[in-house]
């Protein structure tokens, strides 16, 4: 994965209206968003050039006269394969959102079991482009409102007395 289209978003509210999605000063469409999930952020990946320059310091420390050079490169890059490797380890689950363009949206919660209401909101604004939803994610809240077809009142009842 292209860890640059990757963008972790620590808002308190994400708002759906319409066919619009909004948090903080972000305004996304409804319909850009091409996938929607909840699973750990995706691992981090090691570059190529890490196992690389591993390989070339361990060789280097064959030699008499590049041992020092070998093993402190050696042990620089076995520390920044260890930090890749914990990071990895200790992943948080987020609500996923990854775009047309390939950009991946992350929001989190303390709560992970609220992500999967959240994700069940957005089905739902996906489905039904007239609902209104606020999701707070850090009082873990859901606020729903509808406009439009199904509050529609009927004026038969009110114009024979009932």
């Amino acid at each position: 994965m292209n860890e640059k289209n990757l963008k972790k978003i620590e808002t308190p509210t994400l708002t759906i209206k319409d066919n619009i999605l909004k948090y903080k000063d972000s305004v996304i469409q409804l319909s850009n968003i091409s996938k929607c999930e909840i699973a750990p952020e995706p691992p981090k990946s090691y570059p190529v050039w890490l196992f690389v320059s591993m390989i070339i310091s361990a060789l280097l420390m064959f030699n008499e006269n590049f041992l020092g050079i070998g093993l402190f490169a050696e042990i620089i890059f076995v520390v920044i394969f260890y930090m890749i490797l914990s990071s990895n380890a200790n992943l948080k689950t987020y609500f996923i959102l990854e775009l047309n363009s390939g950009s991946i949206i992350l929001f989190s919660s303390q709560n992970k079991d609220f992500l999967w209401e959240a994700q069940n909101a957005m089905i739902n604004c996906f489905n039904n482009k007239k609902d209104v939803c606020v999701i707070n994610f850090s009082d873990c809240t859901i606020t729903h409102s509808q406009i439009g077809e199904n509050n529609l009142m009927n004026n038969n009842e009110a114009q024979n007395g009932i």
